[in-house]
């Protein structure tokens, strides 16, 4: 297989098999380092799609929360009845945006299989810390279906990080999902404003005696386009490039094709990624109470990581008006936002446009964090306070509520200092509002929680007194993200050898 190599290539293999082979021998010293510690985890972005037949379908491969990583390999199953491999390129994290050199070796493609891509850091001995871009894979959509998409996580081509002294560095990983719908007569040119890389179908709970219909005509634009303003582009684009700092736009089409007919309640909205990428993905949902949704999609690509930042207003331009627009308010909520433009009437006359600004930049949007602590005493039934009494023995339950406000709160992470006198009951650990992603409430780096739009979150977790002479403890909750100022919140805990306070057998001293 390695034949045709040159022989630095040929090692760089080498080194990832037997990295392999003795992966069982290392694993149990590995993971007894790595307890209490969070986990790098391997992810797509985005996990899910929903893309037209003949449409290029683009999937990041990202990492995150890694140390010293120096070398990895990717393999991934598809349905290669729907997807057809188009090509695979290095991301920028490895080579540091192309700062440090590295080495890449494959894949070999079958069949339904990306296998054994592999880059590692070269002329340099340390690996890389933190999160970003792996790899970027291109597919072309063939025909109408749903396909996984999967890591392969066993044998000698299985997904592997590695470190600066090929020991493997233990991950989490998450596969993705991408649905194929429509009838598309081929490859969409990025220039041009057919709609062969948008869809409809009907969306969940909509009136099945659909009146209406968007954008089903030849002469209809694509629905998605989008153009650099700093650029001064003079044409709306399927796809862009753009460097870090642009302000972009974007172009949402409509035309309710169905003469007689009016929309209810039509709403367009826009999804799309939150932290910094080289390749920004934005989708669209064009969609009415009467009629079928219609999907469509567009991507920014930049040399260096950036965020999208969108504007709180948008131009809207009815019934084919061209000046004059009308500023709408928009609607934000995590990844999305949406703006609601009414009914529209079934005519040509009807159509519009709804314009949307953005700024490219790398400066992420920061989230508000606050705490609030109580506790009680379970064994005397006390209710919740921010204080308690307990005695040798009695059992705790602490309450943590976190309020997220203003932005998603990126890679959040919990953590609880357990004070002398206090431990913890196993299996008492209870998260309402989030899904633990790994790590440990009690480790020095906390419960993570990824990334976690505003709302509230609320822990619970049990302990017992194990220890009462001292007069009180005080438990110490903090909430940090790396968009956020990290916040604490404590609770005290009083306590007594007996019915009376800590100073039993200690008498008053003697008044003069």
């Amino acid at each position: 297989m390695f034949a045709n190599l040159p022989k630095y290539k040929i090692i760089l293999r080498i080194v990832l098999v037997t990295a392999t082979c003795g992966f069982l021998g290392l694993s149990t010293l590995y993971l007894k380092k790595a307890h209490g510690d969070s986990l790098a985890t391997v992810y797509l972005n985005p996990s899910t799609q929903k893309v037209a037949v003949g449409q290029e379908v683009i999937v990041n491969i990202n990492i995150s929360n890694v140390q010293n990583l120096f070398s990895f390999q990717l393999s991934l199953n598809y349905d290669p009845n729907l997807l057809q491999y188009k090509g695979i390129s290095e991301g920028n994290f490895l080579n540091q945006n192309g700062s440090a050199p590295t080495m890449k070796i494959g894949p070999e493609v079958t069949p339904g299989q990306v296998l054994g891509y592999s880059v590692s850091r070269q002329g340099i001995n340390n690996g890389i810390a933190g999160s970003g871009n792996l790899a970027a894979l291109r597919f072309l959509a063939l025909k109408s279906g749903t396909t996984n998409l999967n890591f392969i996580t066993s044998g000698i081509s299985s997904l592997r990080l590695l470190d600066p002294s090929t020991q493997v560095i233990n991950r989490n990983y998450s596969n993705g999902q991408i649905t194929i719908t429509g009838n598309g007569s081929g490859n969409d040119d990025d220039n041009d404003t057919d709609t062969d890389n948008q869809n409809t179908q009907p969306a969940p709970g909509q009136n099945q005696n659909i009146s209406a219909k968007f954008n089903f005509m030849n002469a209809d634009n694509k629905t998605l386009r989008v153009k650099n303003r700093t650029r001064n582009d003079n044409t709306w684009l399927g796809a862009i490039s753009a460097q870090p700092g642009d302000r972009v736009a974007f172009n949402i089409y409509y035309h309710n094709g169905v003469e007689g007919s009016t929309s209810h309640n039509t709403k367009i909205k826009l999804i799309f990624p939150q932290d910094n990428q080289n390749v920004i993905v934005v989708q669209n949902e064009l969609k009415a109470d009467n009629a079928a949704t219609v999907y469509d999609s567009t991507r920014i690509t930049l040399p260096n990581a950036q965020q999208i930042q969108f504007a709180n207003t948008a131009q809207w331009y009815p019934d084919r008006k061209t000046t004059n627009p009308q500023n709408i308010n928009i609607s934000k909520s995590g990844n999305a936002l949406e703006i609601n433009i009414g009914d529209i009437n079934g005519c040509w006359e009807n159509q519009g446009q709804v314009i949307i600004e953005a700024n490219l930049t790398n400066q992420v949007a920061t989230a508000g964090l606050a705490i609030t602590g109580q506790v009680k005493n379970l064994s005397q039934q006390s209710g919740w306070s921010n204080t308690a009494n307990a005695r040798l023995n009695e059992e705790l339950q602490f309450r943590f509520d976190i309020a997220i406000t203003n932005n998603t709160a990126f890679n959040l992470a919990l953590t609880d200092l357990l004070p002398q006198g206090l431990t913890y009951k196993n299996g008492s650990l209870e998260i309402v509002g989030a899904s633990q992603k790994g790590g440990d409430l009690f480790g020095a780096n906390g419960l993570q929680l990824g990334d976690v739009t505003p709302g509230q979150i609320t822990v619970y977790f049990k302990g017992t007194v194990n220890n009462v002479n001292q007069i009180s403890f005080t438990n110490r909750f903090a909430a940090k993200a790396n968009n956020a100022t990290t916040v604490e919140q404590s609770s005290t805990i009083v306590l007594s050898q007996t019915g009376c306070s800590i100073l039993t057998n200690q008498p008053i001293v003697d008044v003069n």
